[in-house]
């Protein structure tokens, strides 16, 4: 997590924040009383948040299109349509 909170103060002390959470807490961490550890401690709460939710998110996914066949046959066309067959997708 400290990659994170050095590229964020980087970006700050460079004039170039994206607005990410950690840039939001480090710019208010003396009102907050917040050192750089708690900063580093919160964005990997909330990254290891993220990635659970996602995950069971998928496996929900992965459930119901299994119960539900004609339902994986229309987000497969979709996928196909969207994404296309020779290509991974990205974010």
């Amino acid at each position: 997590m400290l990659d994170i909170v050095e590229g964020a103060s980087r970006r700050l002390s460079q004039g170039q924040p994206n607005g990410s959470y950690v840039e939001v807490m480090m710019e208010n961490s003396n009102e907050w009383e917040l050192e750089r550890n708690d900063v580093s401690s919160v964005a990997a709460a909330l990254i290891v948040g993220g990635v659970n939710t996602t995950a069971s998110v998928l496996q929900f996914v992965a459930l119901l299109t299994t119960c539900f066949p004609e339902a994986q046959r229309k987000v497969q066309e979709e996928l196909d349509r969207v994404i296309g067959s020779s290509r991974h997708p990205v974010h």
